[in-house]
């Protein structure tokens, strides 16, 4: 389990250094693309804690199960109206 967290984190890590980049270099960054990007990384951020959650309190569960009930939670979030 400390191997999938420790991906996990390196994982979430990468994106956000590679989305920061994506906005670091440019003279002006459209208010869309600056939004989109804080979406994106709240979104990972959420993801993670939410597997990383899971993990703690389901060592027995796989990351594939993880991954298949959070699929259904963004589902029915986006469903009502809930974006993500």
């Amino acid at each position: 389990m400390v191997a999938t967290a420790s991906a996990l984190l390196i994982s979430c890590a990468d994106l956000d250094y590679k989305s920061d980049l994506l906005v670091e270099k440019p003279d002006d960054v459209a208010e869309q693309d600056y939004l989109e990007m804080i979406r994106l990384k709240t979104a990972v951020l959420l993801a993670a804690s939410l597997k990383m959650g899971a993990m703690y309190q389901n060592p027995d569960v796989s990351m594939e199960q993880i991954e298949a009930i959070l699929a259904d939670f963004k589902e029915r979030l986006t469903r009502n109206g809930h974006g993500l």
